[in-house]
């Protein structure tokens, strides 16, 4: 019994002895208080306060912190970011009170070693090569200048602290020694053959962010064996790989483009990876491959990826067959995959098909019908072009787009079913189509583009949606069958609802005023050319597209108040209106096309609206008396020099445009050739 009551006992001054409820100092964990039974404690069985004793009160204490200390350090490194735990004890206990993870910056700096950072394995960049600013924090790379480095490690930052953007065109041509190339992420753009003929290059990392490359840029580079196509990229010129030692390409998902002839003639090329986003593969890229391998089903060849090796399917084979079946997993039928087939009367497309690709079944000059899946949803240039035989076409809900020829010179076609989903309908579109009638372009449709239907002798009806924005130069140029509503001195085309959405044109040229009524969108290109004796026009709100050389040549047209809703004023818009003497640009311009208000030789004043973001080249060109150039938003803008196709020759330059003086003597000066552009 008294055994039991002393193990009660010394339970309960166990209990006692926490920090939390009255631990004693000496009540650590991992030892216990002596017993009467003889049982001992590790330090030989005594403690500093002695035994516990019926009617002793139990010392007690509040934690108290003591400072921080840092324990699990991990250091910050180039690769990564550092980590540690911030730990609180009690000073008088020592038990946790707290802990807190943090971490460290990642380090800007590398550790190199034999020109190798040794923490993450980032190369060493290149020093002494050219770079020239843009002006704006930006530079591109202009050539090697004085490195002597074979292995190019172009650096994210110039010496002067420019991010690096761009690499210039040419920059390496003929570069016989470098022989690898390195680029940091910041690259955007590689340019017109910037690395054109180096024959030693055998290795290339484009950068994660490039977005295009120019013309040629690998040409000619025999020594490359294999390259990866970044996901980001979306332009590829002309020739860019062709003539290459490549044996072996990955063009990464998301990629959705590979260029005219970008591959032509690499002889020893045996593999391309296409991914499921590439939406265009470039006429001739695969021309003078013979030993590339394809994937063959009933005749025709692809190309494709691990997950599905029919993704594109890239020519018929070498035996024209009359008809084909397409493989069920085939998403995209390629640049004139069946051209010039002369003996195939009808295919029938499987649904999952996307996209079919410029020239797909051009000059297939028997083929009489084809079916098109409710899936497609790409309609490419001279699809259809010459297939003289070809009598209708129903196009799905899904194609948004009809290409540049996409029926041209489809002699027979006399019906065409446009879906609900088509917004625009390409340059030639349906030239020549002698046989076509009636055309309803449907509602939600904002583009007819130039010459769209010039020279259809029979079209008799063109319906046109109160949604378009966008009348081309010529669009029916030549539909001699062609009925018009007729107001005010102008011929238009429109729908039952609203007969006069497009302004044509003028019925005579030597009217001197016109009254435009309320729901008409568009003039329409070359409308009033040459109408060298109007001098007075309104144009109501509601129009929103002013189209190519509309007004040109106006010669004593001195007055034209823009609307409100006015989005695009087109290249030359207003040419030649030699008596014009102001202009006002509202807010709503977001575009000001090319030589809009060239040689208009009176003009004094002009403002622009807040919603112009760029001006193209001479657009107040041949503006001898133009004293003021108001800008409604003067910040932000830039100026930079192009070449002909529109690639940066020189600038990037910060523009002040607060002074309206300075301004008109720019634009009519020295730059009036220049490109600004607001950022």
């Amino acid at each position: 019994m008294k055994r039991l009551l002393l193990i009660i006992c010394l339970i309960a001054a166990l209990a006692l002895a926490s920090c939390s409820g009255g631990s004693t100092d000496n009540g650590a964990s991992g030892g216990s208080n002596d017993s009467s039974n003889g049982g001992t404690s590790g330090d030989g069985g005594s403690t500093d306060d002695g035994p516990s004793h019926e009617g002793d009160t139990p010392s007690t204490h509040t934690h108290t912190s003591a400072d921080p200390v840092i324990e699990n350090e991990q250091p910050a490194s180039c690769k990564s970011e550092g980590s540690y735990d911030e730990v609180v004890y009690c000073s008088e206990c020592g038990e946790e009170l707290s802990r807190t993870k943090g971490t460290t910056p990642k380090l800007t700096e590398h550790t190199y070693s034999e020109g190798t950072c040794s923490v993450c394995g980032t190369p060493q960049p290149s020093t002494g090569l050219k770079f020239i600013p843009y002006g704006n924090g930006t530079c591109y790379l202009s050539g090697i200048g004085f490195c002597t480095d074979t292995d190019i490690v172009i650096p994210e930052l110039s010496p002067e602290g420019d991010t690096v953007v761009a690499i210039k065109n040419g920059a390496f041509k003929n570069n016989s020694t470098i022989r690898s190339v390195v680029m940091p992420d910041t690259v955007k753009v590689v340019y017109d053959e910037a690395f054109f003929y180096c024959t030693s290059l055998k290795s290339v990392k484009l950068s994660e962010g490039l977005e295009s490359i120019g013309y040629g840029a690998f040409c000619l580079c025999s020594s490359l064996e294999s390259i990866t196509i970044p996901a980001s990229v979306r332009t590829m010129g002309w020739e860019v790989f062709s003539i290459s030692g490549l044996k072996t390409v990955e063009v990464s998902e998301g990629a959705t483009v590979i260029g005219v002839n970008a591959f032509n003639s690499c002889e020893n090329l045996e593999s391309i990876t296409i991914p499921s986003t590439m939406e265009s593969i470039g006429d001739g890229s695969f021309k003078g491959c013979p030993n590339l391998k394809y994937n063959e089903y009933e005749g025709c060849l692809y190309l494709g990826n691990a997950e599905n090796e029919h993704l594109w399917l890239v020519s018929m084979g070498d035996a024209p067959r009359d008809s084909y079946t397409i493989h069920p997993s085939t998403k995209y039928i390629g640049y004139n995959a069946f051209s010039a087939n002369d003996t195939l009367t009808s295919i029938a497309l499987p649904e999952g098909i996307v996209g079919i690709v410029d020239g797909a079944f051009c000059y297939c000059t028997s083929l009489e019908s084809i079916t098109l899946p409710d899936s497609l949803e790409i309609l490419g240039g001279s699809v259809f072009f010459g297939c003289t035989a070809l009598k209708e076409i129903t196009l799905g809900e899904k194609v948004s787009s009809i290409g540049t020829t996409a029926f041209k010179n489809c002699s027979s076609l006399e019906s065409i079913t446009l879906g609900g989903g088509i917004r625009s309908i390409g340059i030639e579109a349906f030239e020549n189509c002698t046989k076509l009638s009636s055309v309803n372009i449907p509602e939600g449709a904002l583009y007819v583009y130039d010459e769209a239907f010039s020279g259809c002798t029979s079209l008799s009806s063109l319906t046109l949606p109160s949604t378009l924005v966008h009348f081309g130069r010529n669009a029916v140029i030549g539909c001699s069958a062609l009925k018009y509503n007729e107001y005010g001195g102008a011929n238009y085309l429109g729908n039952e609802a609203n007969p006069n959405v497009v302004l044509v044109s003028a019925i005579y040229t030597d009217i001197t005023s016109c009254e435009i009524p309320d729901g008409t969108r568009v003039i329409g290109s070359g409308a009033f050319y040459n109408c060298k004796s109007l001098n007075t026009v309104s144009l109501p709100e509601g129009i929103t597209h002013i189209g190519y050389q509309a007004f040109m040549g106006c010669i004593v047209l001195e007055n034209v108040t823009l609307p409100s809703t006015l989005i695009t004023i087109s290249t030359g818009a207003f040419h030649s209106c030699k008596k014009l003497t102001e202009i006002t640009v509202p807010d709503s311009v977001t575009e000001l096309g090319e030589r809009a208000f060239n040689s208009c030789q009176t003009l004094r004043s002009v403002t622009l609206g807040r919603g112009i973001t760029s001006i193209k080249t001479a657009t107040f060109d041949g503006c001898s008396q133009l004293l003021s150039l108001t800008f409604a938003d003067p910040e932000g803008w830039f100026y930079v020099e192009l070449y002909e196709n529109w690639e940066v020759r020189l600038g990037g330059f910060a523009a002040d445009l607060s002074d309206t003086t300075q301004n008109a003597i720019n634009l009519t000066g020295r730059y009036k050739l220049w490109y600004w552009y607001k950022v």
